[in-house]
């Protein structure tokens, strides 16, 4: 059952970006090579190169409306990230970017024209860093890429079998289209192709002016293919094209400058590579970082504490206390409530940097479903945990336990195995339960006290308890008292 759904989950995520790339032209980057792209390949072994891991910092600007709709869910826009960091992994090049986007309201932004892009792009450029806006339509294309400026990307076109950002950060990099002067021009291809379209001289398939012709690079074979396409079993194009002296071939759908459908799509060539990294070291050297990045996240799923699946949670006032796992190199966490257990969008969604978070405004009564994803600037392929539900319930007299006052934990945090101390007045003689909950709520330890009137101490052992978060739990007949604290 699992297996067929995710097959069918695929099969409409694919669907939909077709859907979505059809109603747009694929690029709308200017077909021609930028000055600097024509000197390299000129002379590329006269520019400085390394093998060294290349950081390149990202600006990501979310576009909705003048009210604020239509903003590119955040975690959609991870999931993006994720794809454009490991189609660049083989040129050891990674982008990264903070976890607090850009938001830009804005209709003119959010559908714009080249004009308006061109002044979104000026209003809202960063220096030493590639500025990328998710926009619902830049300029009738999937994306776009203006050369020093920025990258304009249609949200319809951003998913986990798309690779758009790639194409355009391409671009931005100085890689043309594999199709280069064929941009716009009509051709009966069961006839030989001419010499030169738009004033470029047409690649011939013996490679023989691969170095002037098309792209330029002599790793990328002629493609002549100016519209979206899909590729067959063998990731050729089925339409068969002939080159100027009447050799037939078919177009490698494999290289992310091309304009193959994304499913076709694995790599940019080597050349290109290299094209790419002596931009970023020589032309452009002000976008690199030498800040030294934090180890990957473990793809690992988080593990949810608290609630655990099905639970009554009882609320903390009027609020509803989270914990999950403390994941290793994480910085933040992206945290989703919903009603539902689909997650196609979430009545609740918030970025944290610790494994807690406090939700206000939860129904009491009813189920939700909740799920965590761990973050960093460096990292953004981890998954989420799986969603676990738990049901609202409202304690009887929550933090208001009749007959104490002023109750503090000292320490809190408590480290080396040394006890806590439970400090409280008691106004009356009472009978008392005082539980310790580990953070999927299963009681770790249990005694019973009976305090006389008067300040009192209580301590409670912490050697046994590994290092994590706890609930303290102080309950009589006439209410009870939560409180948390840390084992480090």
């Amino acid at each position: 059952m699992n297996r067929i759904f995710l097959t069918l989950t695929l099969l409409l995520t694919i669907s939909s970006v077709l859907r979505a790339q059809s109603e747009f032209s694929p690029c709308g980057t200017k077909d021609q090579k930028s000055d600097w792209l024509i000197k390299y390949q000129a002379n590329s072994d006269g520019y400085e190169k390394s093998d060294d891991p290349l950081y390149v910092a990202l600006a990501i600007h979310i576009v909705g409306d003048d009210n604020g709709n239509g903003y590119f869910p955040k975690n959609r826009v991870f999931d993006a990230l994720c794809v454009l960091n490991e189609d660049f992994e083989p040129a050891n090049i990674h982008f990264y970017t903070s976890t607090d986007f850009d938001y830009i309201a804005e209709s003119d932004y959010y559908e714009h024209n080249f004009n308006q892009g061109s002044n979104m792009m000026n209003n809202y450029y960063t220096y030493n860093k590639v500025d990328c806006y998710i926009v619902k339509d830049p300029a009738g294309n999937c994306g776009y890429s203006s050369y020093g400026d920025g990258i304009a990307l249609a949200k319809g076109c951003l998913s986990s079998v798309d690779h758009t950002w790639s194409h355009e950060m391409g671009h931005y990099l100085s890689l043309p289209h594999t199709f280069l002067g064929w941009e716009g021009y009509e051709h009966d291809y069961s006839e030989p192709a001419p010499n030169s379209v738009n004033g470029v001289s047409v690649e011939k398939v013996d490679a023989s002016n691969c170095s002037y012709a098309g792209d330029g690079f002599c790793d990328t074979p002629p493609d002549y293919l100016n519209t979206r396409w899909s590729c067959d079993a063998q990731g050729k194009s089925t339409q068969i094209q002939h080159d100027p002296t009447g050799v037939a071939f078919r177009s490698d759908g494999s290289f992310y400058m091309s304009y193959s459908n994304g499913a076709c799509k694995t790599q940019f060539s080597d050349e290109q590579i290299a094209a790419m990294r002596a931009n970023l070291e020589n032309e452009q050297s002000y976008l690199l970082t030498s800040a030294t990045p934090l180890p990957d996240i473990t793809n690992d799923a988080t593990i949810l504490y608290y609630p655990i699946e099905g639970e009554q949670a009882p609320l903390t006032g009027n609020d509803m206390i989270l914990t999950w796992q403390n994941m290793s190199n994480a910085t933040g966490y992206l945290v989703q409530i919903n009603p539902f257990p689909n997650f196609g969008s979430a009545l609740f969604e918030a970025y944290v940097t610790t494994p807690e978070i406090t939700v206000p405004n939860l129904e009491v009564g009813k189920k939700y479903y909740w799920r965590v994803r761990a973050l960093s600037e460096w990292s953004s392929c981890s998954p989420f945990s799986l969603s676990t539900s738990f049901w609202v319930t409202t304690p009887v007299a929550v933090n208001e336990l009749e007959g104490i006052q002023h109750l503090t934990i000292m320490p809190n945090p408590v480290g080396g195995g040394a006890d806590i101390r439970l400090r409280f007045e008691a106004q009356s003689p009472l009978s008392l339960s005082l539980s310790v909950l580990n953070a999927q709520g299963k009681i770790v330890s249990l005694q019973n006290i009976k305090p006389e009137v008067g300040l009192q101490f209580v301590s409670i052992p912490t050697a046994s308890l590994s290092p994590g978060i706890y609930f303290l739990q102080l309950q009589s007949s006439k209410g009870f008292h939560y409180e948390k604290f840390v084992v480090q």
